[in-house]
């Protein structure tokens, strides 16, 4: 078992810090060996998906990965496999609801029911508040929104049935814009305006699912990546924040018990 970070409990006022919890708790249970489980990686590249689809299926589970690029996925489904696991790739467009609604099933037809559905598109587009296209705006509005309440949507159904099954989302440090002065100047400064209202966005879809959903016993978590991924397409060898580190976050809020879990923690 991976040792995994203990995280400690603080207001989203601070976002700066390690794993840090918010108040809001949640409930699962992971223990399931022996039934069949299916993580989603739903933005695969390398990074944070590429960590987490390494950690869950070195905990027995199939893994589907989804992004654009099918010559991507192959070879990430091939390191899966040569460590032991089972993996398959699925090429769609994340920004189109029904495009992902289709490939979800087909996950499902497949691989069997979805039991973790993991968030994580990248989003990289760049632009002030005066030049930014409002075709950006929308873009990353459908893959950080639209297009992740579609696949909320697709899976939930047959999701509900089954133990342990949960929804974990990727967040940003900018979706905190709103509440920190020091981040919407830095969105400002790095262009990174139609980042912040994708993320921002998100998050708020993110607390309103785990509302939602809890009755349905299924968890709902993201963690809030508060700077650059090492190794990520985006920032590359520059990243200070490091993708197992994240992806062991992610698996502390899956296998937390009822009375230490919380719907988001930072990590930076």
């Amino acid at each position: 078992m991976l040792s995994l970070h203990r995280a400690r409990s603080v207001s989203s006022s601070r976002p700066h810090g390690r794993a840090q919890l918010s108040r809001r708790t949640v409930i699962v249970s992971a223990s399931h060996s022996e039934e069949k489980r299916v993580i989603a990686i739903c933005g695969y590249g390398p990074g944070i998906s590429n960590s987490v689809a390494h950690l869950w299926a070195s905990h027995g589970f199939q893994v589907a990965l989804l992004s654009r690029t099918q010559a991507r996925l192959d070879h990430g489904a091939k390191e899966i496999s040569a460590k032991g696991g089972h993996a398959k790739g699925y090429a769609v467009d994340l920004a189109k609801p029904e495009d992902v609604k289709a490939v979800l099933q087909k996950v499902s037809q497949e691989l069997g029911t979805v039991t973790v559905l993991f968030w994580n598109p990248a989003s990289n587009d760049r632009g002030d508040v005066l030049s930014l296209d409002i075709d950006t705006i929308e873009h990353n509005l459908q893959h950080q929104v639209t297009g992740l309440l579609a696949a909320v949507q697709q899976v939930v159904p047959d999701m509900a049935s089954r133990p342990g099954s949960a929804i974990l989302v990727t967040g940003g440090g900018l979706s905190l814009a709103a509440e920190n002065r020091a981040l919407a100047k830095a969105a400002n400064a790095m262009g990174g305006v139609a980042v912040a209202a994708g993320k921002a966005a998100q998050r708020a879809l993110v607390h309103s699912l785990a509302e939602g959903l809890a009755p349905k016993g299924i968890r709902v978590a993201e963690v809030v990546v508060m700077g650059g991924v090492k190794g990520s397409a985006s920032v590359g060898d520059r990243g200070t924040v490091l993708p197992e580190d994240v992806a062991a976050d992610f698996w502390q809020l899956y296998t937390a018990a009822p009375d230490a879990a919380s719907v988001s923690v930072s990590r930076g």
